[in-house]
C-alpha cells in the first residue's frame, strides 16, 4: 500500500499508520499495532538513534512489552534485534555474554558464565530474534566530514552480525557492575571481557530499556549515567491478550513483504538535519529547561547538557513526522521546515520526565534554592515522616510548568 503523503506533511504520520495497520490487519486479523510505541521507537530513530526508556505497570506488563517492542524492531524496521531480560544482582560478564553471544567477529568469543543456583536468581536470560525485515532501507553511501568521518544524520542501519538494538529489561534489580558494562559499552561502542577480549558494537547500536512504572514521583531506580543515556521516555499502557494471541504475533507478518510504507529513514533524518529552529523556538525551549530546574518542587540535577541536545534533536524530528502546526502554516516560509513551540511542548515530558523526581516535602522543597540540591536534614526528615504530605507526580508539575512558560 502507497503512501503518497511526503515526509514533513501534517497527513504523513496519519497516513503511515493507516496503512501500515490496514496491511497488518489483512495479514493477521489478531495482531495490533501500538501507535504510541510506534511514533516513540520512529521519533527516537529519526532524531538519530535516541536511547529509549518505556515504562509500563507490572513486572508481567514489563515481560508483554519487552517482546512487542522486540517483535516491532524486527518485523517493522528491519533490526539485528536482541531481547534480554536480567535477573537480580547479574553481573557484568552476564551482560557481555548476552549482548555479544553468537556474535561472529575476530575477536576470540568469551567464556560462558558459571552456572549458578536458579534459586539465588543470578542469572540471565535472553532471545535473539531474527525475523525477516518488513521494510528494506535503502543502501545509501553514508556522507561524510570533513575529517572523513560519517555525519551523524545520514548513518544508516547496516547489516552486522552483531545486535542493532538491544531490548533490556530488569536492568532495575541488576548489579551495578552490569549497568557499568552496559553503560561502556553505549560510551566507548566496545566491551573488554576479563580474558581481554574486545568487541565493537555497531555505530547505529540502540538500546531500549523496559522498567516498572512507580508512583510518578521517583526516578527509575537504574544508575545515573546509564538514566541519562536514555534520550527519550515513554509510558506504556498495559496490553490485551490479542497482541500475543497464536496467530496475532506482530513477528508472523515477516513472511509478507510490505515496502516503501516507510518509504527511506534516510531521508526522514536528513530532513530533520536539515530543519531550522528559529532563536525565538530556541528561547522557549530554553526557557522551558530553565523553569524546570528552578521549580522547587523538583529536584532537576539531570537536567543536563546533554538533556538540551536531546530535546532539540526530537523536537526537529517530530516536526518532520507530524508536519507543520497550524501556527505555522500562518507563517509565510520561502523554504525549509521550521519548528514551533507546539513541536517544543509535544516532546517536552518525554524528554525530561525521567530525569526528574518530586522532593519528599515542603522542607526540602524550602533547603533547595539554599544548595541547590535536595538537603537531607535529619530534624525536618522525622517530622516529615510523622506527617507526610501528599506529593504530586512529575507530570502534574510539568503540565504547570508548560502552562506558566
Amino acid at each position: 500500500m502507497d503512501i503518497d503523503d511526503p515526509p514533513g506533511s501534517s497527513e504523513y504520520l496519519p497516513s503511515l499508520l493507516n496503512a501500515l495497520e490496514a496491511r497488518i490487519k489483512a495479514i493477521s486479523p489478531h495482531a495490533e499495532l501500538d501507535r504510541t510505541l510506534f511514533e516513540t521507537l520512529l521519533l527516537g530513530f529519526v532524531a538519530g538513534n535516541k536511547n529509549i526508556l518505556v515504562q509500563t505497570d507490572g513486572l508481567q506488563e514489563v515481560q508483554n512489552v519487552a517482546k512487542y517492542v522486540a517483535q516491532t524492531l524486527v518485523s517493522i524496521f528491519g533490526f539485528a534485534t536482541k531481547k534480554t531480560r536480567l535477573r537480580s544482582r547479574a553481573e557484568r560478564s552476564d551482560v557481555l555474554n548476552i549482548l555479544f553471544q553468537n556474535s561472529h567477529s575476530d575477536a576470540p568469543t568469551p567464556a560462558p558464565s558459571k552456572k549458578v543456583n536458579k534459586g539465588s536468581r543470578m542469572y540471565s536470560t535472553s532471545s535473539s530474534l531474527s525475523l525477516s525485515p518488513l521494510f528494506t532501507f535503502k543502501a545509501v553511501e553514508n556522507s561524510k566530514d570533513a575529517d572523513g568521518h560519517p555525519e551523524p544524520h545520514t548513518r544508516l542501519f547496516t547489516k552486522t552480525s552483531h545486535p542493532q538494538a538491544l531490548v533490556i529489561s530488569g536492568l532495575e534489580q541488576s548489579g551495578r557492575s552490569a549497568q557499568e558494562a552496559l553503560l561502556e559499552v553505549l560510551t566507548d561502542g566496545q566491551a573488554t571481557s576479563a580474558e581481554g577480549a574486545i568487541w565493537t558494537v555497531p555505530e547505529d547500536f540502540i538500546l531500549i530499556c523496559i522498567c516498572p512504572r512507580g508512583d510518578g514521583t521517583e526516578r527509575p531506580p537504574i544508575l545515573k549515567s546509564l538514566l541519562l543515556s536514555q534520550s527519550v521516555s515513554q509510558s506504556a499502557a498495559p496490553f490485551r491478550g490479542a497482541h500475543f494471541s497464536n496467530g496475532g504475533k506482530i513477528g508472523a507478518i515477516h513472511d509478507h513483504s510490505i515496502k516503501d510504507l516507510i518509504q527511506d529513514l534516510h531521508n526522514l533524518r536528513v530532513l530533520q538535519s536539515a530543519c531550522t529552529m528559529h532563536h525565538s523556538v530556541q528561547l522557549y525551549l530554553r526557557d522551558l529547561i530553565t523553569a524546570t530546574r528552578h521549580e522547587n518542587r523538583l529536584d532537576a540535577t539531570f537536567l543536563t547538557v546533554r538533556c538540551s541536545r536531546d530535546f532539540q534533536d526530537l523536537a526537529k524530528a517530530y516536526r518532520v513526522l507530524h508536519g507543520p502546526s497550524t501556527l505555522s502554516h500562518k507563517v509565510n516560509h520561502s523554504q525549509g521546515m521550521f519548528v514551533d513551540p507546539s513541536d517544543v511542548i509535544n516532546v517536552y515530558e518525554g524528554v525530561v520526565a525521567h530525569r526528574l523526581r518530586v522532593r519528599d516535602g515542603p522542607w526540602a522543597e524550602t533547603l533547595s534554592p539554599l544548595w541547590g540540591t535536595t538537603v537531607q536534614c535529619a530534624e525536618a526528615a522525622v517530622q516529615f515522616a510523622k506527617a507526610p504530605t501528599p506529593r504530586p507526580t512529575v507530570q502534574e508539575i510539568l503540565i504547570d510548568i508548560s502552562t506558566k512558560v
